[in-house]
């Protein structure tokens, strides 16, 4: 069950192992029961906004700008100089090492 575009309504899909699989459809919460709403679209699916990100990787970069291979900082050490917690700081690297 995927959220619906329409508030209390989920898009079904099944996948069944030893049966035809249905078309999908589209559900609706009407308590205590989900009611199938055929006039309901099950492709029209709720769109998920991405969060904002709390910290721009570039700031965080400009924290570090003397670090080099003769002076390299930790991860600890960066996220403290950059005020953000360490497993966040660790959660952009990967981001960040692909825009080199």
């Amino acid at each position: 069950m995927t959220k619906h575009y329409v508030e209390g309504a989920f898009a079904v899909d099944l996948i069944l192992r030893n049966l035809p699989e249905p078309s999908p459809s589209v559900v609706e919460w009407s308590f205590p029961l989900m009611k199938v709403a055929p006039e309901l679209d099950p492709d029209e699916l709720k769109q998920v906004v991405g969060r904002k990100r709390a910290h721009d990787p570039l700031k965080l970069l400009e924290v570090i700008g003397g670090a080099a291979v003769e002076n390299p900082v930790s991860i600890s050490a960066w996220a403290a100089a950059g005020k953000v917690e360490r497993q966040t700081l660790a959660d952009y690297l990967p981001e960040m090492r692909s825009k080199q």
